[in-house]
């Protein structure tokens, strides 16, 4: 059983469909959040040493684990929301999906 702190979502395209006069599919129409689903999450580093040409940013990867049965957020892109719903990081890269069967969760390490 998870306790929730949180929730993560994966960021989902929106398909464009088919064309009705020619048959062919229609390009995406963009990306989105998929469904919510309550997590618990931890930092696992953070620090504010990020440097580019414009400015600081902070470095920071995290452990968040899930119910098995949920979306596996085996690959892409996701972000974080704590408890009030604030977004606590945003366009995160999935480092990888481990099952914990013994606890019947799933254990997601992004970056």
């Amino acid at each position: 059983m998870i306790i929730a702190n949180g929730t993560i979502e994966a960021k989902v395209k929106t398909a464009g469909g088919v064309d009705p006069a020619t048959g062919y599919p229609l390009p995406n129409t963009g990306e989105g959040w998929g469904e919510p689903v309550p997590c618990q999450w931890r930092a696992v580093s953070s620090d504010n040493l990020g440097r580019t040409v414009s400015g600081n940013f902070v470095l920071a990867s995290y452990s968040v684990l899930i119910e098995q049965g949920q979306d596996t957020f085996n690959d892409g892109v996701a972000r974080l929301k704590d408890a009030d719903g604030n977004i606590v990081a945003d366009n995160l890269s999935v480092i990888s999906s481990e099952p914990l069967d013994a606890v019947g969760q799933i254990r997601i390490l992004l970056k």
